[in-house]
């Protein structure tokens, strides 16, 4: 029973955290960056902690990721280390304010995790991952509502209208790039974007660049085509971004990326995206990428993170204190 309880520390006004499945963690992906985004910004005005029940288990494999990606001075990257607790997939957590980055309250109450808080406050990132019809209490949903205004609109009816940012301020600098510029990126990570051996191969032939670097959480699926064209990767990966000068964004099975960051990463730091077979049957679908390339094109600054962001605001009217 003490392994599948958590009680977490009273005097953090409130936690940063993703939801968490046996056999289907979300592993290394955008929401890890999302806890580290909103911890840098949220940590001068409130005591943050963070909340892993998957994905990491010690603080070196978190620790690799902050570092390979963000500028923090010592002090910075010594906060997220004392602020952070590593409990695996907890049955029961007692608390009193915590955020999930990843809006999952549905695999959490699938599973049958009971959250005991004041204050529970969510992302949401899926048309799947309403609210309305949920069993929790004192739920608070920040969600950019013209996502979901004509999928889910009763969650709109009780939600606050809040676009998820990106802290690019504390992003590293890019270096050089590796080799010269005709290299190309496509995720194959298997929580969402996996993809055959045979359709890579066919992405190959139909974008015909140098070379090729492939990110995927399972090396061992595409190790066959390693070779002087193609690497393989596993994230996080240091310099990343040094390393290709186009992204070839992919479709996901499901037809949806609620908030995808990796697009808008790739404006920040003036690098190319193809979207493959991204038609317009498939955005009249996935809203989340339709209004995310519409912001990049035509306001990138609104998904800057800043120093005064709405969150602040919102967290100060929300958060319960002991």
């Amino acid at each position: 029973m003490n392994n599948r309880l958590c009680i977490l520390d009273e005097d953090i006004d409130i936690y940063l955290s993703m939801s968490w499945e046996p056999g289907r963690p979300h592993g290394i992906c955008g929401h890890v960056y999302e806890i580290i985004d909103y911890y840098l910004l949220l940590h001068r005005h409130f005591r943050v902690g963070i909340l892993f029940g998957d994905t990491f288990s010690e603080w070196s494999e978190f620790s690799k990721c902050i570092e390979d990606k963000y500028r923090l001075s010592s002090s910075e990257l010594q906060s997220f280390k004392d602020n952070i607790k590593f409990h695996h997939l907890p049955m029961y957590v007692k608390g009193t304010n915590i955020l999930f980055v990843d809006g999952s309250l549905r695999r959490l109450q699938n599973l049958g995790v009971r959250l005991m808080f004041k204050n529970i406050l969510v992302f949401k990132c899926s048309y799947l991952d309403t609210i309305y019809d949920k069993v929790y209490e004192n739920v608070t949903l920040l969600q950019d509502d013209r996502v979901y205004i004509d999928i889910t609109p009763e969650d709109v009816d009780i939600s606050v209208n809040y676009i998820k940012k990106i802290n690019f301020k504390h992003y590293k600098e890019l270096d050089t790039n590796i080799g010269d510029d005709d290299t190309s990126l496509i995720y194959a990570t298997t929580n969402c974007r996996y993809l055959h051996v045979d359709k890579l191969k066919d992405l190959f032939d139909l974008y015909n660049t140098k070379r090729y670097l492939i990110v995927t959480n399972k090396p061992s699926i595409y190790s066959v085509l390693s070779s002087p064209r193609v690497t393989i990767l596993e994230p996080p990966v240091d310099g990343l971004f040094d390393m290709f000068s186009t992204y070839i964004y992919t479709p996901t099975e499901c037809m949806w990326d609620g908030s995808p960051r990796f697009p808008a990463e790739c404006k920040h730091y003036g690098k190319n995206v193809i979207y493959h077979d991204i038609t317009d049957d498939y955005m009249s679908h996935d809203r989340g990428l339709y209004y995310r390339r519409l912001d990049i094109s035509n306001n990138f600054k609104v998904l800057a993170l800043r120093d005064d962001d709405e969150i602040i605001d919102i967290l100060n009217e929300k958060i319960l204190y002991n």
